[in-house]
């Protein structure tokens, strides 16, 4: 059960991304007929981000906001055709290499991740205490294929700004 949520989850945070949709061959065989049309997930995304012109942005930014994005699809039945099965959603993520394994996962996760993530957890926002120093913007962005011993979910580009 654990995995079945650890892969849709993979799923979702693919599809908040531009990079991820445009590579969604699985997904775009998924049509299902609504009305006269043939839709897919991504032909609903596509009319969503017609009505809601930053919503792109907010999803390369904050990709969880793909839930609330689409909460419409599992409100309305006919809307929820153009979800894709779990099957399909699986599918995808292997599609997308989500599922390879790390290389080098002790390394990959601890001298990188661990400690990238780990000198900012202790720092006190102005007006808590002292020290008082600003919190660092992390600017977090996927890759689709991988040249390194990172998987796609852990591999992030971390740079912090200077005030």
């Amino acid at each position: 059960m654990r995995s079945n949520l650890s892969s849709e989850v993979l799923f979702w945070e693919g599809m908040a991304h531009k990079q991820f949709r445009e590579e969604a061959h699985v997904v775009r065989r998924t049509g299902q007929k609504i009305g006269a049309e043939t839709r897919t997930l991504l032909d609903w995304f596509t009319d969503f981000f017609k009505h809601h012109a930053d919503a792109r942005d907010t999803l390369e930014q904050v990709s969880a906001s793909v839930f609330d994005m689409t909460s419409a699809l599992f409100s309305e039945r006919s809307l929820s055709k153009v979800a894709p099965n779990f099957k399909k959603m699986l599918e995808q993520v292997a599609a997308w290499e989500m599922l390879k394994p790390m290389e080098a996962p002790v390394p990959a996760i601890h001298e990188h991740l661990y400690w990238e993530l780990s000198k900012d957890a202790h720092l006190i926002p102005s007006g808590l205490g002292e020290p008082q120093m600003e919190f660092p913007h992390i600017h977090i962005s996927l890759r689709s294929k991988l040249h390194s011993s990172f998987s796609p979910l852990l591999i992030r580009t971390y740079s912090h700004d200077s005030p």
